[in-house]
């Protein structure tokens, strides 16, 4: 082996340990998908994705149990809310019942002249005061003057009433059992918000697993539970697209490396025929890590569209390889046709590298870095890996003559028509 190729191998053996010891160390897999959506660019727009990746809309999961008589209903509801609180991957659980929620009730009572609709100068008012301190003596002689009676001293303009009214829509759901219940009756209702981020595709996951988790075990007798929510359709959607994107890798994969096989009916040449794609996608994983922080899970998933792309600079030189020719010979003779191959990928994954959305900018840069480790790796290092008698088989003809798939001239002419 020369003393340059020597150095080259080296060099390609410490970029590869570094790069595998960088993945190693800071690799971050993210799963949020709004990296797909076009930049912010108005103060409104901000605000949306914020509430997109982190607003409470994003992080709520709609509960719903049916499938059994309404006491079971109701008791499933209530020992499934108290299960979901004592997990700690919610900040808020409710079904309707009013004594689960007396942290939430206190805090609206610190901060009910900041948040009722009602407040104005007026209200505080010798008038004022009168005409509020009336009705509350209305309503004490009404069913309801047990739950004005402790709130009147401290709150005598009734603003809770007023933050009552609002919070307690005409839509709202019914309450059966002291849990909320849809308006037939027949499922039993819940909200839980979880703490992870809506963006968290990952925590969302986890949160919906742990409600999976609390409802088989206490699951009434002919119960089903349904979910709903951003976090349910968004797990499932990544769920569906990595599962797809890793299938279809995996099977690509399996189908080019027998491919390989079938021409080259060399082990040894398949597998130094993956060190380029290997390589590739080792450093353009890296180069996404390092330029975005992160890399997002869709983008591992169709990186391995590399394989196609980087597949190729291995056999074109193994291919072009003449009986009894050095491969750094070959490489003289086709360096060109490989430079323009590389060249041509890089190029044409430009446009995604410069887009203005993350996740297409992630697969461009790892789709660049990869095709140029490839044919770098290709060019330089497979000549000191591989030696020098080294001389592959030559592709098979095809078992049948191809020429039977062109279409004759007539034939043709109608082609061309359409």
């Amino acid at each position: 082996m020369k003393g340059a190729s020597k150095a080259m191998l080296a060099i390609w053996l410490i970029a590869c340990v570094a790069c595998g010891a960088w993945l190693y160390r800071n690799l971050s897999v993210t799963t949020d998908l709004t990296v797909f959506l076009p930049p912010s660019a108005t103060p409104i727009q901000r605000v949306l994705v914020g509430q997109l990746r982190d607003g409470v809309a994003s992080r709520l999961i709609l509960i719903a149990i049916e499938g059994a008589p309404e006491a079971a209903l109701a008791h499933a509801s209530t020992t499934l809310a108290d299960r979901l609180r004592a997990s700690g991957r919610f900040s808020l659980v409710s079904n309707g019942d009013v004594h689960a929620l007396e942290r939430e009730r206190a805090l609206l009572f610190e901060y009910r002249y900041v948040l009722s609709p009602a407040i104005s100068p007026e209200r505080f008012s010798v008038a004022g005061l009168r005409s509020a301190l009336r009705e509350n003596l209305e309503l004490l002689s009404s069913p309801a003057g047990a739950f004005i009676r402790p709130l009147l001293p401290a709150d005598p303009t009734g603003e809770m009433r007023e933050l009552a009214r609002l919070m307690m829509p005409e839509g709202a759901p019914g309450r059966r059992q002291g849990v909320w219940f849809s308006h037939d009756g027949k499922r039993a209702l819940l909200i839980a918000e979880t703490r992870a981020a809506g963006f968290d595709v990952e925590g969302q996951r986890r949160a919906i697993q742990s409600i999976r988790d609390a409802f088989a075990g206490i699951q009434p007798k002919g119960a089903r539970m349904a979910l709903s929510g951003p976090g349910v359709f968004a797990s499932q959607v990544r769920a569906t697209i990595e599962s797809e994107a890793w299938r279809l890798a995996a099977l690509a994969t399996v189908l080019v490396i027998a491919i390989l096989f079938a021409v080259y009916r060399s082990a040894a040449t398949v597998a130094v025929s993956m060190l380029p794609v290997a390589t590739g996608l080792l450093v353009g994983v890296t180069a996404v890590s390092l330029g975005f922080g992160a890399v997002h899970g869709i983008t591992l998933g169709f990186g391995a569209t590399l394989i196609g792309e980087a597949i190729d600079y291995p056999s074109y030189l193994f291919t072009q390889s003449a009986v009894d020719e050095r491969l750094d010979a070959t490489l003289a003779r086709i360096g060109s046709t490989l430079r323009l191959a590389v060249l041509s990928t890089v190029f044409g994954a430009l446009a995604m590298a410069l887009s203005s959305f993350q996740g297409l900018a992630q697969l461009g840069v790892l789709t660049i870095m990869g095709a140029t480790a490839a044919g770098l790796t290709t060019r330089f290092v497979l000549p000191a890996i591989v030696p020098a008698a080294f001389a592959p088989l030559r592709a098979r003809a095809a078992p049948f003559d191809l020429s039977m798939l062109a279409p004759s001239r007539g034939s043709a002419r109608w082609l061309v028509v359409f």
